[in-house]
């Protein structure tokens, strides 16, 4: 699940799919946890938490944060997703510490995090 819309998807039904993935996922996650199955909740938490690293892309919304149509897979969309920093459009200058988008998802991620696996041991002083 990425946070991105297909061609004939309102950015509010993409919306609205995307955060349903999300709980979803995250539910199964913290199901399994409490199950005792560590590494599937985990796995599960990555699926959960990649839609919300990209709800703060530049390639994945729109400055108002409503999801942009996918585009065409035969384009060069995949280059600029920046493999590291020296290229693409997502390099860790667009996302500085202190950003409104970055810590956005940080606490996101820290929420999804504390909801599955109970707590956070360790926290990020501000």
């Amino acid at each position: 699940m990425h946070s991105m819309r297909a061609p004939d998807q309102s950015p509010q039904q993409a919306l609205s799919t995307r955060d349903g993935f999300i709980q979803q996922t995250l539910s199964q996650a913290g199901a399994a946890q409490q199950a005792g199955i560590h590494g599937q909740a985990m796995t599960l938490l990555g699926e959960a938490v990649h839609p919300i690293m990209d709800s703060t892309s530049i390639i994945h919304v729109d400055s108002n944060g409503n999801p942009v149509p996918w585009g065409n897979l035969s384009r060069v969309d995949d280059y600029f997703h920046s493999p590291g920093d020296y290229w693409g459009d997502e390099t860790s200058s667009m996302l500085p510490f202190g950003f409104p988008r970055f810590n956005n998802m940080e606490n996101q991620i820290r929420n999804a995090y504390m909801n599955v696996m109970g707590g956070c041991t360790a926290g990020r002083k501000n």
